[in-house]
């Protein structure tokens, strides 16, 4: 399943896996969520994955704790303080045991969460930019991962690191259009010649490119292609 698609690739797509994508300005992006190991690798999705399965450990643990313990009463029934005794030992072993539980749960949420990050920006500064491991920290720089409805869910940050009203498809053209960034956007395939970049990258020949001042005339959609399909903007 691609990550990216042009809004043609899109369309012939079934209405269900229509549902996996976003589009917006041209542009689908498929939606992490539901496909998070697909793009984590693989020994970073090992490493949260067993936070939890130690977390669900610790959760049976305390289920065989209180199976024991009803035996034990029932074994010292008539001897109030040896009962007593064990009453006390089990809720301290359990709420032991349920601290540790809930350390791992949290453990399994940061590491989720950084994979998810790490994935979302690994992806975007492949596709994007000639340099991506020079991207990537930027990238990571503008989202945070916040809990709705117990789902993780991705948000854009503003330069500043606080939480932005756009979205993350918003959040990544802003950083495409960032001047600073152009002369490493990929380069792709063009026709040649002319004012107008071959925006879907068929044209074949020399690699495509336009100057920053044809580049800002495009609309928003074209300049999202363009960049998508790897074209390179170099000052006027």
């Amino acid at each position: 399943m691609k990550y990216i698609l042009t809004e043609e690739e899109f369309n012939v797509l079934s209405d269900e896996t229509k549902a996996e994508y976003t589009l917006a300005d041209g542009t689908a992006t498929l939606t992490l969520e539901g496909h998070e190991e697909a793009f984590v690798p693989k020994g970073k999705w090992a490493e949260s994955e067993k936070h939890l399965k130690n977390a669900e450990a610790k959760t049976l643990e305390v289920e065989k704790r209180e199976a024991k313990l009803l035996t034990d009463l029932e074994a010292n029934k008539g001897n109030a303080k040896k009962m007593q005794e064990l009453r006390e030992s089990h809720e301290t072993e359990v709420a032991r045991i349920q601290k540790e539980s809930e350390e791992q749960v949290q453990a399994f949420k940061v590491e989720s969460h950084k994979s998810l990050l790490d994935a979302e920006a690994t992806k975007f500064a492949n596709e994007h930019f000639t340099v991506p491991g020079i991207m990537k920290d930027t990238i990571l720089k503008r989202m945070t991962v916040e809990e709705v409805g117990g789902k993780a869910v991705i948000r854009a940050l503003d330069t500043d690191g606080k939480q932005s009203a756009k979205s993350v498809t918003e959040m990544q053209k802003e950083i495409l259009e960032n001047k600073d960034y152009s002369s490493i956007i990929k380069a792709s395939k063009g026709k040649g010649g002319g004012a107008n970049p071959d925006l879907d990258g068929k044209g074949g020949g020399a690699t495509k490119q336009v100057t920053r001042s044809e580049f800002d005339a495009l609309s928003q959609t074209e300049r999202s292609t363009f960049s998508v399909a790897g074209g390179e903007v170099v000052d006027d």
